[in-house]
């Protein structure tokens, strides 16, 4: 998980995914997201990615890249290749 120095919200969401508790996390991280926040859209899309939501997390891989994360930009581009290749 990338950490966020922007967003209180994704802070205490790492938090909470240190602790294990995902639910907690993703729910703050959701929050954040919808906010423009690219470092809480990043780590939604691993989360979804980790949970096998592959077009979830191509959703907000490409969010966070399009603000110029670079680290979600690779993401993304890696899981929409794997993922055109499975739908061939």
């Amino acid at each position: 998980m990338k950490t966020s120095l922007y967003h209180p919200a994704v802070e205490l969401a790492l938090k909470y995914i240190d602790e294990e508790n995902y639910e907690k996390a993703f729910e703050l991280l959701l929050i954040a997201a919808k906010d423009g926040e690219a470092e809480a859209q990043y780590n939604l899309g691993l989360m979804y990615d980790q949970g096998k939501d592959y077009t979830k997390a191509l959703r907000y891989y490409k969010l966070a890249a399009d603000q110029g994360d670079v680290v979600a930009e690779a993401a993304f581009d890696e899981l929409r290749m794997m993922y055109s290749k499975s739908n061939d």
